[in-house]
């Protein structure tokens, strides 16, 4: 009997790891520059976003809107680079203003991941 409950809570201990290990395989943001909620006393000319695993970068997708106006969408400066942790996409030249960057990305997990950050330009 013992050996029973030893082995049904062996099994249960199996499928929850199992059923976890998808969940940490998705990509995550790690850090940016400009960092999120930063404030610049010059305008950056590139942000570079870092992430804890491989992406796609041929599915990302990237724009940068001022407080007012319309979106731009954001490359990447070289479209050879197929898959990477780490995206430098270059800016325009930036007015002093609040800005939101909206991103997502396809890991290699096939999993999209989106978010936004938001910098402001003293």
């Amino acid at each position: 009997m013992r050996i029973r409950k030893l082995a049904f809570l062996l099994l249960a201990l199996v499928l929850l790891l199992g059923l976890a290990t998808p969940v940490l395989a998705h990509a995550r943001l790690l850090r940016s520059l400009p960092a999120d909620g930063s404030h610049l006393p010059d305008p950056p000319k590139q942000l570079r976003l870092v992430f804890n695993s491989l992406v796609e970068t041929r599915f990302g997708r990237f724009s940068l809107r001022p407080e007012t106006g319309p979106a731009i969408a954001l490359a990447l400066p070289d479209p050879k680079t197929r898959v990477t942790r780490e995206l430098v996409l270059p800016l325009p030249p930036l007015d002093p203003g609040r800005y939101t960057v909206s991103w997502s990305v396809v890991a290699r997990d096939s999993h999209r991941v989106e978010g936004t950050l938001t910098f402001t330009v003293d």
